[in-house]
């Protein structure tokens, strides 16, 4: 799958890699050679994989992956202009000094108008993306978060967009029109992009 990487200098949700995918076909076709074994029970008993979805769990969804962002407006601008995320809807805490931004790949059209619909909408829909802010991170010139991608701190790793076509994907130009300073991908190890402005 191929890696985004992000040059430093901006909010700590776009300093984190990103794999971008591709649609199924074109999924199989760079999986061959691969290793790894079909999951069958016997595979389950080995590697500890639950085989049968316990029932108590039937109908659950991932419904969001949260990124601590030191500057919304930044990390905001990223997630909506750059990689296309609709912004659902933010909730903001005064008094707990954060706010969350719920950004996701959403039909604008079926977002309810009605703020009570909209957030039991919101909370019902998969792989959502929520950015949280501490309030005055913005203002601390040394303050970073930890991406999750250097050591000793290794953890998170990215996030994974599928798109339909990779090569129609002209990251390079687009990159270019929204003034970012640096755009690095790399497919399987193979730089496809390099951009630095």
């Amino acid at each position: 799958m191929p890696n985004l990487s992000l040059g430093d200098g901006f909010a700590v949700a776009v300093a984190v890699a990103l794999a971008v995918g591709m649609r199924w076909r074109a999924r199989s076709n760079l999986l061959q050679g691969s290793t790894g074994k079909a999951l069958t029970p016997a595979v389950a008993d080995e590697s500890g994989y639950c085989f049968s979805q316990p029932k108590e769990t039937r109908g659950f969804i991932l419904q969001q992956t949260m990124l601590r962002v030191k500057d919304p407006a930044k990390s905001l601008d990223f997630y909506s202009r750059v990689l296309g995320m609709r912004l659902v809807r933010s909730f903001e805490f005064p008094e707990a000094k954060f706010s969350l931004y719920f950004l996701g790949y959403v039909d604008e059209s079926t977002i309810p108008k009605d703020d009570t619909e909209r957030k039991a909408w919101l909370f019902q829909q998969p792989a959502m993306l929520e950015l949280t802010h501490n309030h005055g991170t913005e203002e601390q010139p040394d303050f970073k978060y930890v991406s999750g991608n250097v050591e000793p701190h290794r953890g998170f790793g990215h996030i994974g967009i599928d798109v339909p076509n990779l090569d129609e994907v002209s990251l390079n130009e687009w990159v270019k029109r929204t003034g970012r300073r640096a755009l690095t991908m790399v497919f399987h190890g193979r730089p496809v992009s390099d951009l630095r402005s």
